[in-house]
């Protein structure tokens, strides 16, 4: 089992199998799902240099341009994730995630998550689920990603 402490106290998920992966519908936004949605998302755009905002986030959720996807376990929020569709010039296209945080390690929400997102890139008509991310994601994913390239900055 794994524990993680939430607002409410000590939580426990019993194992990766109950956690459930829902697609959040935009009408279905409102000011106490965005709160919970923050709790997981915040760390993850102050570790993206906040190159997205939460305003650009709702913004194109709301226009069906961007994915807001929740993990729960028991009733509980424990995760939750961006994703967008990347249409090429070549004509192929990519789901990207982009963002995502929750209460366990990443180990616990990954392969259900990705699951989830690998059905409704093939429902949607991708080529490809690519994970934009810290190094470290490779050690979470599920067999069949492979690393390509890692992408460094410098704050100017």
């Amino acid at each position: 089992m794994t524990q993680a402490v939430s607002q409410t106290g000590s939580f426990t998920c019993p194992s990766a199998d109950k956690v459930e992966i829902i697609g959040l519908h935009p009408s279905w936004l409102d000011d106490e799902l965005i709160e919970k949605l923050r709790l997981h998302l915040d760390p993850a755009i102050d570790r993206s240099r906040k190159r997205i905002s939460w305003d650009e986030i709702l913004q194109k959720t709301r226009a069906f341009n961007m994915q807001l996807w929740i993990s729960m376990c028991l009733d509980e929020m424990i995760g939750a994730a961006v994703t967008h569709v990347v249409r090429w010039g070549t004509g192929r296209k990519s789901l990207e995630l982009i963002l995502a945080g929750g209460k366990f390690n990443m180990h616990r929400n990954t392969e259900p998550t990705m699951k989830a997102l690998e059905e409704f890139a093939a429902n949607t008509g991708c080529d490809t689920v690519m994970v934009t991310g810290r190094k470290g994601w490779g050690r979470a994913l599920p067999a069949g990603y492979e690393f390509s390239h890692a992408v460094f900055e410098k704050e100017l």
